[in-house]
């Protein structure tokens, strides 16, 4: 009994080293490359390699992608620039103390900053 369980322990651990090692990436062939002009990688998601899509359903994917990716960088962007002018507005809130305190606290919390990866260092340094 102990040998079967041994046995079929080893059975399972082959089998799920094998979904392991599966290729999640999508196939680059020929065709995809001519037939998208841009430099863009085009990625399935994850576990969609594994469905068994045919090229012309990977087409369609990846031409929703490059619809899609576009804007989606524009509004990346826009909420970029919205988080700047924000943090902008903010900081003209303050007076020219304040300014000057919160550039002493910031410079303080660098200086440390800088501190603590020079003593880990110096801790991975004296490690044998």
């Amino acid at each position: 009994m102990s040998r079967f369980r041994v046995l079929l322990g080893v059975l399972a651990l082959a089998a799920c080293g094998g979904l392991l090692l599966g290729d999640d990436a999508p196939k680059k062939t020929a065709d995809t490359k001519a037939d998208t002009p841009k430099a863009t990688k085009h990625t399935l998601p994850q576990g969609w390699s594994q469905l068994g899509l045919t090229d012309e359903q990977k087409k369609k994917v990846y031409s929703i992608e490059d619809e899609y990716n576009p804007k989606i960088a524009a509004l990346k962007k826009q909420i970029e620039t919205l988080q700047n002018e924000e943090k902008a507005k903010k900081y003209a809130v303050l007076t020219e103390e304040q300014k000057k305190r919160l550039r002493d606290i910031r410079e303080a919390q660098d200086s440390g900053a800088a501190a603590d990866k020079k003593n880990d260092k110096n801790k991975d340094e004296k490690k044998p």
